[in-house]
């Protein structure tokens, strides 16, 4: 958010108008899947290698805030990191305790609930409860898993509304409360069907790819039903880490003193977040 338009809106706060703005930098949304450490999938991680990860980024200099926080605008001035995992896979227990609990992470997880107590793969709503209690917030992310792309819309859309509406109910009762955050299985969805999400209740909507876009939860324009997330995957984690590694050094260079003509050095300010550049 600009200075000008931040004074407008302290303005507006001073003379008692309401606003519903948050003063907060950007976040970059990370997406993880599965932590089985077998490699048999690009989405797959050992907790070794996602305790390196996340390490090196905290070496950096960034900090890690909730989900929630963000949305809040509590995620402070520059670029922050959000860790989400989708899928509920049964490996997301062991992780919590093994990795992101130790380095005081809390992941968003977005689960789907046709699966939960059926299969193998997934959490049990024991291990659910347990993380509940351990503090990690959750939200949807379909019924079946099933897409809900433009593609799948104009073939099958009763399956996408099946999506979209049938999870809230069992998932409310799985967790105590009922979700207003809601990931799309499979990262996409076409205008239509973030309607349809919206209809069905939920305040926030999550895409996903391996594109690297900060989210700035303060920006007006920004699409509640559209927000991205960066997918981790194994042949791009360099990419994410250049990135970040790139934003740091341009907040470093921007922040060391320079000389304009004559006059004496001047400090400029830190930047509110690294470059947008990949």
């Amino acid at each position: 958010m600009s200075a000008t338009l931040r004074t407008f809106l302290l303005f507006l706060a001073f003379l008692g108008l309401s606003t519903t703005f948050i003063f907060a930098g950007p976040v970059l949304i990370l997406d993880y899947h599965t932590f089985l450490g077998t490699h048999t999938s690009s989405l797959d991680f050992s907790d070794q290698e996602i305790t390196e990860q996340l390490t090196q980024i905290a070496k950096m200099g960034y900090s890690f805030v909730r989900l929630n926080d963000a949305i809040a605008g509590k995620s402070g001035d520059k670029l922050a990191i959000v860790i989400t995992i989708d899928d509920g896979n049964h490996s997301v227990f062991q992780a919590w305790q093994s990795v992101f609990k130790p380095l005081g992470i809390s992941p968003f997880l977005f689960i789907y609930p046709h699966a939960v107590d059926l299969s193998r793969f997934t959490l049990k709503s024991g291990q659910i409860h347990l993380l509940q209690k351990e503090g990690l917030d959750m939200g949807a992310h379909g019924y079946f898993h099933k897409p809900m792309g433009a593609e799948a819309w104009k073939k099958n859309p009763e399956s996408v509304r099946v999506e979209a509406f049938q999870g809230l109910e069992p998932l409310t009762a799985l967790l105590g409360y009922r979700p207003t955050l809601f990931a799309y299985p499979y990262g996409v969805a076409p205008p239509p069907v973030q309607d349809l999400v919206k209809s069905a209740g939920y305040t926030w909507a999550f895409a996903a790819n391996d594109k690297i876009i900060p989210v700035d939860f303060s920006d007006p324009s920004l699409n509640h039903y559209y927000v991205p997330r960066t997918i981790v995957y194994r042949w791009n984690v360099k990419r994410i880490l250049k990135y970040l590694k790139a934003g740091i050094q341009q907040d470093k260079k921007t922040a060391e003193p320079q000389t304009v003509d004559q006059n004496p050095p001047v400090n400029v300010s830190l930047s509110a977040s690294p470059s947008m550049n990949p």
